[in-house]
Formats: structure tokens, sequence, C-alpha cells
């Protein structure tokens, strides 16, 4: 008999009862940066990156593992780019004045 006027929806092979598996989640693109990366790109030292961070004005690194972390790249980018939006706001102001 052909699969064509089956009424099941289950494909054969598959056990009625088996667990439901979580779907893969799909990759978002981003990476990491580590600290010798992050402080080529900011050029501020680890010591202020550590002070900004717990004052919440740095993106908050993720811990990859024991003794080991990183910067989402996005994240310190948009900080970067706020910075700068601020520099050309700040001096607009001093221009005015």
């Amino acid at each position: 008999m052909s699969d064509l006027f089956t009424t099941s929806t289950i494909p054969r092979g598959v056990k009625k009862h088996s667990p439901v598996t979580t779907p893969i989640r799909t990759f978002t693109g981003e990476r990491f940066v580590g600290k010798t990366e992050l402080r080529q790109l900011t050029s501020i030292s680890p010591q202020h990156i550590d002070r900004l961070e717990k004052a919440g004005l740095f993106p908050q690194r993720v811990r990859l593992g024991p003794g080991r972390v990183a910067w989402v790249y996005s994240e310190v980018g948009v900080w970067m780019d706020d910075k700068i939006a601020g520099r050309v706001r700040d001096w607009a102001a001093l221009r005015r004045h």
C-alpha cells in the first residue's frame, strides 16, 4: 500500500512515544573578542575596562570557562559607536559656546 493513503502523521520508523528533542539553535554569526583583541580595539587598559564594566558603562564579559572570558564583538562595536556619537555631541556643544 502506498504512503499516500496512510492516515498516520508519524513517519515510519519513529516510535509514538519518542522523547521530544530540542530544536538545534542556529548560529547568530557573532564572535568573541578576547582581552588582547579588546585592548587593540578600544585602546583601553584591562584595569580600566574592569572599572567600566563594574560601573555598568561597558558591555559585560561572557565566561567561556574557568579562567577564560571574552566580550561579544558587536556589543563592543555599539559601545564604540556610542562613544564616537558622544564625542560629536560634546564637540558640537563646545562650539556653540
